[in-house]
């Protein structure tokens, strides 16, 4: 049967790629011609690090000082703190402006705000795209899922219950031998927060 090997070390039958947007499961064995507009892009960076005297209750915040999208505080088991943000690229430029110039304004406004009494350790960065056409065709036992195939909602950037869901997806089609099904997928946030019991 027909096999992947992978850094000359594993070889598998099936192959998922949830490398992000570079991921190169999806750059080696998917069509690129329907690239994203740059309009659909996001730019983030969080931090993550120990931290003593955090807060027990999550935050966020949207639009803060213009932000064309929305910033966390979230602490962790352990002691640990995420903060982060992230907003559409092509707002951030026409405001003349850099995500890091709002990451600069953000950490300013928690140690204002008593959230954090020194600097977080320096923010890792990363791009994604919000959801557009889904991948319809794939080649046999290739399966990408998360934001390797752009499934972030529309209105708000949020990935991660769209990763797990069509992570679950392609376990289903793999496991029943059938075509992979994205279509429980939501393209939006807002409706399943506003209205949890609907869905």
């Amino acid at each position: 049967k027909e096999s992947f090997i992978i850094d000359d070390t594993f070889q598998c039958r099936v192959l998922i790629g949830a490398g992000g947007t570079h991921c190169p499961a999806a750059k080696t064995f998917f069509n690129k011609k329907g690239q994203p507009p740059t309009s659909a892009l996001i730019c983030a960076v969080e931090s993550e690090y120990k931290i003593s005297d955090t807060r027990k209750d999550c935050h966020i915040w949207f639009f803060n000082h213009q932000l064309p999208g929305y910033a966390w505080y979230l602490p962790k088991k352990g002691g640990w703190l995420n903060l982060g943000i992230g907003g559409k690229f092509s707002r951030l430029k026409q405001q003349g402006k850099t995500i890091m110039d709002h990451w600069r304004l953000f950490i300013k406004e928690l140690k204002k705000q008593s959230f954090i009494t020194q600097n977080p350790t320096p923010p890792k960065g990363h791009v994604y795209y919000l959801h557009h056409q889904k991948q319809s065709r794939y080649p046999k036992n290739v399966y990408i899922i998360g934001d390797a195939q752009g499934l972030s909602t529309r209105d708000m950037g949020e990935g991660i219950h769209a990763a797990v869901k069509s992570g679950i997806a392609a376990a289903d089609a793999i496991i029943h031998k059938k075509p992979l099904n994205m279509s429980r997928i939501s393209r939006f946030s807002l409706p399943g927060i506003l209205f949890p019991n609907m869905s």
